[in-house]
């Protein structure tokens, strides 16, 4: 069936952002688009294509998921060429897929070591076979989504050190066994005849070792924050071609599967932002620009759409759960599971096949075999896992042998198949359960976040608790999921990264006659207070004060403004479900207002306050309400 392409002339009218990037294209000049999340880079990216290519020829959109190509197949005009960097080089894959070695699924440890006529000793004394097998697919899947000509030591020691518990002498051993027998399978797998499976990685970098030349003048490459450095590497050398590097380094979440922020990778000569977010409201803004501040290190930051109010606050019910584990995910699902009403169904994104895995896996390890499945790896028993699971760089597999001691492997199977095939029918199903990886991509009414996602650390020490700032990358993924309202109260990393980020944030010089607009770049949540009021100087000020008592925030659901005395002048405390948001205490002055809250800085930090919480001494000292 072909795919019905919408007219052109239902594309909408270009806001500011899009119409520099239109202006920057049609100068056929090389450009990057940083895209925030929500803000219409699709929409973008089509006004370009209707632009047709600056330098004559034809236009490439290329990226490397399936989900962003179809969307982009049903809304580009036919003039584009849409393709997945894998349907780039099926030329090649196509020769192993004539010869029913095209393996969808990928390399498995056992298959491969029954295959190479590996066994117990092959690997020793470093690691039983199974595991070296994993070593192996894995030293092979770093060599093919690298730019690099042959499989280097390098590709190896990442995975030896993680199979030798950081043990760094025997990894460097290890190493060198798994780049070699890593090169033997490469060889195997391309020489025709073979019987050693090839996947879809196999053939791309087979293609890219051919040095293709792309057949397009101009080429859109999509989603380059989570980029293959192999296809970088041939877009590079396509020095004919206009370059649109699309992205949001912000979310760059691949760095286990060797994928690259791209974005800086290419010379190009204009650079240009979308920042609104046609997704949600200003409401889920401010909470993830609050991550983008603390945990991103991101002075671009996102603009709510203010037709589209939101809710901050708990929601027992809401259309997604995302988890940053697959074990706390199981935890959830079963959890609504065993609540479920009569007909009530649930479905788990991309499918249980993955956790069904997880489960296996412990089964193995139970029985005392080794396991491939990346989460158990590197354990020799499951009493290995129970035991580190105490240790805080385990954290995440608690739920799960909490899961395992209270149902059992044979049930964890069992209930997890009811779910079997729900993912195709989500309209039907009451909740959806998903990671954060999975996730990326889609939208959802209203998400609630589950507590497992990595906190920073303090200022001084911010992996303590295995924190990175690809984990930052994640939870801003996952606070920009939802549409209409966010539930992260119990989420650690988030509300900590509120705090850190109302509280630190550079606060505008009130005592300017410079209108508050002025300094919006300075304010991450200055897109909440529209319209703006202007800030002149005067030769006598009022006396702004606060009163005291507990009023409701008027952004977060169920949140609490604490106002009281303090020796140093006025303390204010944010409070929700039982964490403290904020808190602040010093001279109180105002900033600027809307008729829905008042922001106001105390002492040094910056918050939003309901009106009614609002007290003004005018000169002769009679109390007015602000």
């Amino acid at each position: 069936m072909s795919i019905r392409r919408p007219m052109l002339s239902s594309t909408p009218t270009p806001t500011l952002e899009q119409a520099q990037a239109i202006e920057c294209f049609r100068t056929g000049e090389s450009l990057a688009i940083e895209a925030l999340a929500g803000t219409g880079k699709t929409t973008t990216l089509r006004q370009l294509v209707e632009c047709g290519s600056p330098r004559g020829g034809k236009i490439l959109y290329t990226t490397f998921g399936a989900k962003a190509v179809s969307d982009a197949k049903a809304r580009f005009p036919k003039t584009c060429r849409v393709a997945t960097n894998h349907g780039l080089a099926w030329g090649v894959g196509t020769r192993y897929a004539n010869e029913g070695r095209l393996d969808k699924r990928g390399l498995k440890a056992s298959e491969l070591a029954h295959l190479m006529g590996w066994g117990d000793s092959t690997f020793a004394p470093y690691v039983r076979v199974l595991g070296g097998a994993y070593g192996v697919i894995q030293t092979l899947a770093a060599y093919c989504h690298s730019a690099d000509d042959d499989v280097q030591l390098h590709h190896a020691l990442p995975v030896a050190i993680r199979l030798c518990r950081n043990d760094h002498a025997n990894a460097g051993s290890l190493a060198r066994v798994l780049a070699a027998f890593a090169a033997e399978v490469w060889q195997r797998a391309v020489t025709p005849g073979e019987r050693v499976p090839v996947t879809h990685d196999i053939y791309l970098k087979e293609w890219a070792l051919s040095r293709p030349h792309l057949r397009f003048s101009t080429v859109l490459y999509d989603e380059a924050q989570d980029a293959n450095p192999v296809v970088v590497r041939v877009l590079q050398e396509q020095e004919h071609a206009q370059l649109v590097i699309v992205g949001d380094r912000r979310q760059a979440i691949y760095g286990f599967r060797h994928a690259v922020n791209a974005m800086d990778s290419f010379p190009v000569v204009h650079r240009t932002h979308l920042t609104r977010s046609f997704r949600f409201g200003p409401e889920i803004a401010a909470i993830s620009n609050a991550v983008l501040i603390d945990q991103c290190n991101s002075s671009v930051l996102l603009e709510g759409d203010l037709e589209q109010p939101g809710t901050i606050g708990p929601m027992p019910d809401p259309a997604c759960v995302l988890a940053r584990k697959n074990a706390t995910l199981i935890g959830e699902v079963f959890g609504s599971m065993d609540r479920a009403k009569a007909g009530e169904r649930f479905a788990v994104m991309g499918g249980v096949g993955e956790l069904i895995e997880l489960v296996d896996g412990v089964a193995q390890l139970q029985r005392g075999d080794s396991t491939a499945v990346p989460d158990l790896a590197e354990f020799d028993s499951w009493g290995d896992v129970v035991a580190a699971s105490d240790m805080e760089a385990y954290s995440h597999l608690r739920m799960l042998v909490q899961l395992v001691n209270t149902y059992g492997t044979r049930e964890l199977s069992g209930r997890l198949g009811q779910l079997r095939g729900n993912e195709l029918q989500v309209e039907t199903c009451k909740t959806v359960f998903s990671t954060a990886h999975k996730a990326k991509g889609a939208e959802f009414s209203s998400v609630r976040l589950t507590d497992d996602f990595v906190p920073k650390g303090p200022d001084g020490n911010p992996e303590v608790h295995g924190w990175s700032p690809e984990e930052g990358n994640l939870l801003y993924v996952a606070c920009t999921r939802a549409r209409r309202h966010l539930d992260m109260m119990e989420c650690e990393a988030v509300t900590s990264s509120m705090a850190r980020a109302w509280n630190n944030v550079p606060k505008p010089d009130v005592t300017s006659a410079k209108p508050v607009a002025d300094v919006s770049k300075e304010d991450p949540f200055a897109v909440l207070d529209e319209p703006r009021v202007q800030l002149v100087a005067v030769d006598v000020a009022p006396r702004f004060g606060l009163r005291e008592g507990d009023w409701q925030h008027p952004m977060i659901k169920e949140g609490v403004v604490t106002v009281s005395p303090h020796p140093m002048g006025t303390e204010v405390i944010v409070r929700a479900s039982g964490y403290i948001l904020f808190q602040a205490a010093g001279e109180v002055t105002e900033l600027g207002r809307n008729h829905m809250r008042v922001t106001v800085k105390v002492g040094s930090a910056q918050l939003d306050v309901p009106p009614e919480a609002v007290v003004v001494s005018m000169m002769d000292d009679a109390i007015v309400d602000a």
